[in-house]
């Protein structure tokens, strides 16, 4: 299985998931906009890129969910995708990862610099 379809496995299993998170009632501090695109986390410390599944923005930050666990306060570049060609590019730090249902991880990210 090639990487983007891997990630759109993961993104199905991801939703499926959200139905069990809405019951921990997690609280948002900004409105997010869903998205629905491959992205690339390149990690500051010069270590190998991960591909994840955006799940949604907000001013602050991004959702995603991916394969394996982020350790908190990890420092990526985002690279966010549309058809294999970079869009958005920024810096985030990882506030949060929780492991859901079939080993998903959702990590939150916030902003460490507003967008260019």
């Amino acid at each position: 299985m090639d990487d983007e379809a891997r990630l759109r496995e993961v993104a199905r299993a991801a939703q499926r998931a959200e139905a069990l998170e809405a019951q921990f009632h997690l609280r948002r501090k900004d409105e997010r906009t869903p998205l629905n695109c491959v992205m690339l986390l390149l990690p500051a410390d010069n270590g190998n890129p991960i591909s994840a599944w955006a799940k949604d923005i907000s001013p602050r930050g991004l959702g995603a969910f991916l394969d394996g666990p982020l350790p908190t306060g990890t420092l990526l570049t985002v690279d966010l995708r549309s058809m294999g060609k970079p869009e958005y590019t920024f810096e985030v730090r990882v506030v949060n990862c929780h492991t859901l249902a079939g080993g998903i991880h959702r990590i939150g990210m916030s902003l460490t610099a507003p967008p260019e």
